[in-house]
């Protein structure tokens, strides 16, 4: 999957451009894309003169800046660059988690969002996985939804599935919440 699906699909909010834009926003949250080798375990690097001024992309980026600074929760999706030592990176990988903003800091013209420990998507996009496997406890299957629930994390929920993701490998669970039938991808 390459990053415009994952903003689009997995992050419900899709790039406005996928050739400049910097990040996104759904009616939930702002998504920010940032690089790896630019954060230092603390905070990342988000706007400043690193960058070009002109280009779309900048004035989308303070603008998603202004909405995280006016209430609605930030998120930022780190990059890897393919080679951290080129002038322009290009993307290797990403996480499929994203990291809570806490806030802002700025330093001379660059500003940073220090960041809290990464989330599932789900959680930014405000589903609450301990609340909903109490809901699936109701259901048919809610045997096979407990005991895969012991092993695995619950991070969705889609028509009639119960998605879990394996904590260690990029292994998803799919349950059918009325049959109990199961499917590892």
């Amino acid at each position: 999957m390459n990053i415009s699906d994952y903003f689009s699909k997995v992050l419900q909010a899709p790039l406005k451009n996928i050739q400049w834009s910097w990040g996104a926003e759904n009616e939930k949250a702002v998504f920010l894309r940032s690089w790896v080798p630019e954060y230092d375990g603390r905070r990342v690097y988000v706007l400043g003169d690193r960058d070009d001024y002109g280009s779309p992309g900048y004035r989308e980026r303070i603008q998603h800046i202004e909405s995280i600074k006016s209430g609605m929760p930030g998120f930022v999706v780190l990059l890897e660059p393919q080679d951290p030592t080129a002038e322009k990176w290009i993307i290797k990988r990403f996480e499929e988690k994203v990291y809570p903003i806490k806030g802002f800091e700025k330093e001379a013209d660059e500003w940073f969002a220090v960041l809290a420990d990464g989330v599932e998507v789900a959680e930014a996009n405000g589903f609450n996985p301990v609340e909903e496997l109490q809901k699936l406890m109701q259901c048919k299957a809610a045997e096979v939804i407990q005991k895969a629930a012991k092993s695995w994390k619950l991070i969705g929920i889609k028509d009639e599935n119960a998605i879990f993701k394996h904590p260690s490998k990029l292994t998803r669970l799919i349950v059918n919440i009325n049959t109990g039938e199961y499917l590892r991808t």
